[in-house]
């Protein structure tokens, strides 16, 4: 049973691999796949690090206090990569004086981006938590098991970084596009690729300028010249409108998409009909 279990999860990686999801919809198929998965479970492989550190008080800023207040007594910051259906997580905990009880430590979970996703209380003792094979379930301080997924959004932090903050400001951020990282930056009007995937490669060259307009406020609809590329040939340039769907955290430009000759660079004409008229940004791995 439990290899029938670990074939249908690989089957659902696959899936998730071909299309665009978000992290909750994947999470959903992919549980489906793996019912008998959460039999057995293994300790999360925690790396400790530095509580002083650049990525630990990134991860949990409103710790630097008690940090410098409790010089004399250990903080233990602890973090694991977690190979996630639906993408690369990392799970961190901060167990240390004046953060947490023995049973009120914050497990939080961050995407490849160090982006908050969500995560729960538990007890002070990280060889606790326990994952099974998939990485999609979880035993948390000998709870009964949970989903993953299930956390996700499930405990906020006052002080954490979130999604709802990110978008209330016009900080510099991560979305995928068609599988590849970009990144929107609000206050300079740009979207630039930051990580093209291969299939890109030789086509597009990381950095290159996806979108440009004038600044605009997140949460707020927006314009400017998108471009399309092609092997060869200058970027062509067409006008879209722009705006944010589903509480903010999707955006999407709009506009009549360029379509070349066949075989050439010159632009034929204008659709709103091609692959390219529509342009979708998400917090998703693809």
């Amino acid at each position: 049973m439990q290899k029938q279990s670990l074939a249908g999860v690989e089957n659902c990686r696959k899936r998730a691999g071909s299309v665009k999801n978000r992290f909750i919809l994947v999470a959903a198929a992919c549980l489906l796949a793996a019912p008998a998965a959460a039999q057995t479970y293994d300790p999360v492989d925690w790396v400790e690090t530095d509580p002083a550190g650049e990525r630990a008080l990134a991860l949990f800023p409103e710790n630097a206090a008690a940090l410098a207040m409790d010089r004399g007594r250990p903080h233990h910051v602890y973090l694991a990569d977690i190979d996630y259906p639906a993408g690369p997580l990392t799970f961190a905990m901060w167990v240390g004086p004046g953060v947490c009880g023995m049973n009120n430590c914050g497990l939080r979970i961050f995407d490849d981006s160090d982006r908050y996703l969500g995560g729960a209380e538990v007890c002070d003792q990280p060889g606790a938590i326990e994952i099974d094979p998939t990485a999609q379930f979880v035993r948390l301080c000998s709870d009964t098991a949970r989903a993953v997924a299930d956390l996700f959004w499930a405990y906020s932090p006052p002080t954490a970084t979130n999604s709802l903050g990110q978008w209330q400001s016009q900080d510099e951020r991560y979305l995928y596009h068609n599988g590849s990282r970009m990144l929107v930056s609000p206050a300079e009007g740009t979207i630039r690729y930051d990580r093209v995937r291969d299939g890109l490669r030789g086509v597009i060259a990381d950095g290159t300028v996806l979108f440009q307009g004038e600044p605009w406020q997140p949460g707020g609809a927006f314009q400017g010249i998108a471009y399309t590329f092609r092997k060869g040939c200058d970027p062509a340039p067409y006008e879209v409108v722009a705006g944010y769907e589903g509480f903010q955290e999707i955006l999407t430009l709009r506009g009549e998409a360029p379509v070349r000759i066949e075989g050439g660079c010159a632009v034929a004409r204008y659709t709103a009909d091609s692959g390219n008229a529509v342009l979708i940004f998400d917090p998703t791995f693809d």
